[in-house]
């Protein structure tokens, strides 16, 4: 399933320029959208949790400080 995803700029535009004054930021990190497909969701809180949890059961407590 497609998601929608927001980045801080479109990474393939190329940015404008006359050559009469200096390039600025101003507008070259404006929201771009664009829908992802064939990713996964990100990992919930919940997720995360259980792989923390699966880890340490497979390799040992001692595992649990490198999460």
């Amino acid at each position: 399933m497609p998601r929608q995803v927001r980045w801080a700029g479109n990474p393939v535009k190329t940015a404008p320029y006359n050559g009469a004054g200096p390039l600025t930021p101003r507008h070259s990190f404006d929201v771009w959208t664009e829908l992802a497909h064939g990713r996964s969701k990100p990992w919930t809180l919940a997720d995360l949790l259980a792989a923390k949890t699966f880890r340490a059961t497979v390799f040992g407590q001692k595992s649990l400080r490198w999460v």
